[in-house]
């Protein structure tokens, strides 16, 4: 393996299904417009959290995939279970340093 090989391996990923990170948004793409945007600064609580996965799966256009990716992506990117609600209690308002690393 070359150390590009593993350099590329250590990133973290930028798209999942339709979801794509560019800079401080999730967003969807469609015919090659942002289609929609979640700003990831916003997403301090689990219950911003779990609001905007309600809101997508709402959504006409949103899909079961596009559900399943945008979890994916969030845990991913805000990683809620170590950032937001540890062991099942509630931390997002006293844990916001994670934010400004986005």
């Amino acid at each position: 393996m070359t150390m590009n090989a593993r350099s590329k391996k250590a990133m973290p990923p930028t798209r999942w299904g339709r979801w794509v990170r560019r800079g401080k948004h999730l967003l969807i793409y469609q015919d090659g417009r942002v289609f929609y945007s979640i700003p990831l600064r916003q997403l301090r609580t689990s219950a911003a959290v779990l609001d905007w996965i309600y809101q997508v799966t709402a959504k006409r256009w949103s899909s079961p995939q596009d559900s399943m990716d945008l979890i994916e992506a969030l845990r991913d990117v805000v990683d809620p279970q170590r950032n937001l609600c540890a062991f099942g209690v509630e931390c997002g308002a006293e844990n916001r340093w994670w934010v400004k690393q986005l």
